[in-house]
């Protein structure tokens, strides 16, 4: 729980100020007492309008006396041993009592008429809510010309999206902050991110305040900027994991590396890869299609993540000494900027990855649409689509997902799509490195895959299940797509037999099969048609792998049983020796193939007890 909406008991103070400055002296990059006296002492806003809060992570405790130095009587120092900013910034929210709270980071200096400007627009914008301040660089840090560079860059893209307050500096009435409910400390510098998408969620616009500047201290060299990078890297892999999918993405994306993460994972790699090896076996024009998909898992099989990670590490090293080291011409120190910037963002996607794994789906799942099916449980998907107010997503070539099977039943996957016939689409499906025969796959006629697993399947600790779906031919898309799915649903078979193939009315199709769950005994009530010119007698017989099980010869019309004995799980194929086509006999309209009817309302099984057969 977010620890700004725990209830605590806050002491009231004297006659509220106008406005809170929250500073958490954490990260102070230099001397803490001289970035708080700018708070403190320095202001052109009179004392008495404002109030400052110290927040202190304890890790320093001869800072302690010379903070508390810098602070009024109606001011205050809080501790939190080990706290992170966001947690300081929740802290001292709690304890403002001002209509206005402005927080800043530790190593952030104050303007002298920063405060005064910020009063002067609340003051004048009756209707403003959150404003952020400009942000300035001290031109004598090493890396301040490329901060710059990227602040005013990163800048650039929110504007064309959605606005974010600055964690530099910003201000917010304080009610409102209390609203969203505060930073969400689990999230580190990702923190900031979220409060600002759910600000815009709740249509807040966020000005920016003129006049009011802070000076940021950059960092001194790029090993402390990676921190920071890995720091909001791991908060937005986390925030993902545990946020709304409809509302992480709306806000930010879903790209590839983020949304696919545990598929670096060398295991789950050398599955899909062995999944492709197993349908080039069979199908080599199947694994010829498939190779785009195949080779975006080129790296976790051949290299695996623990010798990538090295190796970025490595090339990492060597770009932040050229950076912080060479007297490189600022086009190429900028170009070895980004270029590290983005192998730092990577290499903490990989050590994400190395603890990460496809969630289970649980063996009882009700149908789970797209919007709200949390991320890792499938992998394989592109970003949310909607179509007439349907949300689904594109899978890839290779959809990968675990399903917790029950021990003793099995279990049924059953995944919505949009695509009319999926079956037309699905080429393989691997459980645990073995194909499962297609004709424990069936479609419904609105678009359901329905496939069906045993008991052991999967390793009950790392399997998965690979649907292999023929990429679809794009000619402006430059995605990988297989079929668009809208939910999942999952659910254990307790039924011993499940007939397929047949006709909604009853009539049996030429490719009508039974799913043999158990070994069982059963009885078909099967139906003749008078009307239907059969030549008597009419066999119709049903096979098991090559072996009759059993049969049963119509001599005249009406009806027949058909006994079945079954000692395994499998496939049953039921067919009769003669079918028709009802509108070429003049009959009806009906262009179907039809033989006989199967009354499945009186459809008779027991169970055999294991062992006795």
């Amino acid at each position: 729980m977010n620890e700004f909406l725990q209830p605590k008991t806050v002491m009231r103070r004297r006659p509220n100020p106008l406005l809170t400055v929250v500073y958490p002296a954490v990260d102070v990059r230099g001397s803490a007492v001289q970035r708080l006296r700018t708070w403190t002492q320095g202001q052109t806003l009179p004392r008495e309008a404002y109030r400052v809060i110290v927040g202190w992570d304890c890790k320093k405790p001869s800072e302690e006396s010379e903070l508390a130095s810098l602070l009024a009587a109606t001011d205050e120092l809080i501790r939190l041993p080990n706290a992170s900013d966001a947690e300081l910034w929740n802290e001292a929210a709690l304890r403002a009592n001002s209509p206005w709270l402005l927080f800043t980071e530790g190593h952030c200096l104050a303007a002298a008429d920063c405060l005064e400007a910020v009063a002067k627009w609340i003051k004048e914008d009756l209707s403003a809510e959150v404003g952020n301040l400009a942000i300035e660089h001290d031109e004598q840090c090493a890396l301040a010309a490329l901060s710059r560079r990227w602040f005013a860059m990163v800048f650039r893209e929110w504007e064309g999206h959605w606005p974010r307050v600055q964690r530099a500096g910003f201000a917010i009435r304080s009610d409102l902050f209390k609203k969203i409910g505060g930073f969400d400390s689990r999230y580190g510098q990702f923190a900031p991110q979220v409060l600002s998408a759910r600000l815009h969620l709740q249509g807040v616009t966020v000005n920016s305040i003129p006049g009011a500047s802070v000076v940021h201290e950059d960092d001194e060299c790029m090993r402390d900027h990676h921190a920071a990078t890995s720091d909001f890297i791991r908060g937005l892999v986390k925030a993902r994991s545990e946020m709304d999918p409809a509302f992480f993405e709306r806000y930010f994306g879903y790209g590839p590396n983020l949304a696919n993460y545990p598929r670096e994972r060398h295991v789950v790699a050398h599955q899909a890869v062995r999944a492709i090896a197993a349908i080039a076996a069979s199908d080599p024009k199947s694994a010829l299609r498939l190779f785009s998909a195949t080779w975006s898992l080129a790296g976790g099989y051949f290299a695996g993540l623990t010798s990538r990670i090295r190796f970025n590490k490595l090339v990492l090293a060597i770009e932040d000494t050229a950076i912080d080291w060479l007297p490189l011409p600022s086009k190429w120190r900028w170009i070895f900027f980004l270029r590290a910037h983005q192998r730092a963002a990577r290499l903490q996607f990989l050590l994400s990855a190395r603890s990460a794994a496809v969630r289970r789906l649980p063996v009882s799942l009700d149908r789970w649409p797209m919007e709200k099916l949390p991320p890792d449980t499938v992998i394989g998907l592109h970003a949310l689509e909607r179509r007439g107010g349907r949300g689904f997503r594109w899978t890839e070539s290779i959809l990968i997902l675990r399903p917790k099977l029950s021990k003793h039943r099995w279990t049924e996957v059953r995944i919505e799509t949009l695509c009319g016939n999926p079956l037309k689409r699905l080429i393989a499906v691997i459980a645990d490195g073995r194909q499962i025969p297609l004709q424990w796959c069936t479609a419904t006629p609105d678009g359901t895959l329905i496939l069906r697993l045993p008991p052991h399947a999967t390793n009950p600790r790392n399997g998965s299940v690979f649907f292999i779906f023929s990429p679809l031919p794009t000619s402006n898309d430059a995605r990988i797509l297989g079929v668009p799915i809208s939910s999942i649903a999952i659910r254990s078979i307790k039924s011993p037999f499940e007939l397929y193939g047949h006709w909604q009315d009853g009539w049996a199709a030429p490719s009508t099969i039974i799913h043999a769950f158990e070994p069982t005994t059963a009885r078909l009530n099967l139906e003749i048609p008078p009307w239907l010119p059969f030549h008597f007698p009419v066999v119709i017989k049903a096979n098991q792998d090559g072996r009759e099980l059993a049969a049963t010869e119509a001599s005249m019309p009406g009806c027949q049983h058909l006994d079945l004995s079954v000692d395994r799980a499998g496939i049953i194929k039921l067919s009769a020796d003669q079918w028709f086509v009802p509108s070429s006999l003049g009959i009806s309209p009906d262009e179907r193939q039809l033989s006989y009817r199967v009354n499945l309302g009186i459809l008779e099984s027991n169970r055999v007890p294991k062992g006795s057969v």
